[in-house]
């Protein structure tokens, strides 16, 4: 089990365990999270024995996304007017790099990445269940996905201008993205994106626990040969990896002229603030 508080790892037969675990905060994230989640699942790649991976989190909600204050400390980046090369660069290095970092990791992942989708997720977070092969729901929680880009002042990031199209199709990938409305898990659901739904479940670990049993079960029943489910995941997810590698260039030339302006610091200001309302 990793040291870290809000973010641990577990690793038994055949399967290993992500666990963002702040449910004090909400699991909200700061930017190295976000690059430590992928970095577990570099690490799991590294063990041949096991070949499922469950991202899952804890309390009542997955996450509620970045972290004021980490958008909070990129906001002195903006007080120098002067040197705009100097401010491009660390931009790029605080905001561009860990999202690329954590789309490449779950693109390389030798596993099928199974979310457990607890409670709502929202921003990065929510980007992160989009790239889940399968997402299991605690439908007692009523999870949701939301993507307050437009509402934040930026645009799409970590693929789910892709993904989001994907999983949903064109018409409501666009509400969803442009109007920056929640994703019901009614809606969810109907378009296929929810593998299965426990019901009756009484708490996250419970949920949890409940779903690490049906998979054990899953796999003692079958004979699976490992290095046929590592080619079955590397193969089903390649076109989308490719769609997401380009995607992912645009995301971010697109956004941070609108970072640099400054407009995402004071709406995240005025949210820190209870200033402005949080469609949480």
């Amino acid at each position: 089990m990793s040291n870290r508080v809000k973010l641990t790892i577990n690793k038994s037969i055949h399967i290993a365990t992500i666990t963002l675990n702040d449910p004090n905060h909400l699991n909200s994230l700061t930017f190295d999270d976000f690059m430590q989640v992928g970095e577990y699942l570099d690490e799991i790649n590294e063990i041949s024995e096991i070949y499922i991976t469950i991202l899952q989190s804890s309390g009542r909600m997955f996450s509620s996304g970045g972290k004021f204050e980490a958008v909070a400390e990129l906001k002195d980046l903006n007080r120098d007017k002067g040197d705009k090369i100097g401010k491009l660069k660390k931009y790029l290095g605080n905001i561009s790099t860990p999202t690329i970092h954590m789309l490449q990791k779950f693109s390389l992942h030798k596993n099928p990445i199974i979310c457990n989708l607890n409670g709502p997720a929202v921003g990065l977070s929510a980007c992160m269940v989009m790239l889940c092969d399968m997402v299991n729901i605690q439908d007692n929680n009523k999870p949701y996905l939301l993507f307050p880009f437009t509402s934040l002042g930026f645009v799409t990031e970590a693929g789910s201008s892709v993904t989001l199209y994907e999983n949903l199709g064109i018409n409501l990938g666009n509400e969803h993205l442009i109007l920056s409305k929640p994703i019901k898990y009614e809606t969810l659901k109907r378009h296929g994106f929810i593998w299965k739904e426990y019901s009756g479940v009484k708490t996250t670990e419970e949920f949890n626990s409940k779903v690490e049993q049906d998979i054990i079960t899953d796999l003692k029943q079958n004979s699976f040969h490992p290095d046929s489910i590592t080619e079955m995941r590397r193969q089903l997810i390649y076109s989308m990896k490719q769609r997401l590698k380009t995607a992912t260039v645009d995301e971010i030339m697109n956004t941070l002229p609108l970072w640099m302006s400054g407009e995402p610091h004071h709406r995240f200001e005025l949210l820190s603030q209870k200033k402005r309302r949080h469609k949480l």
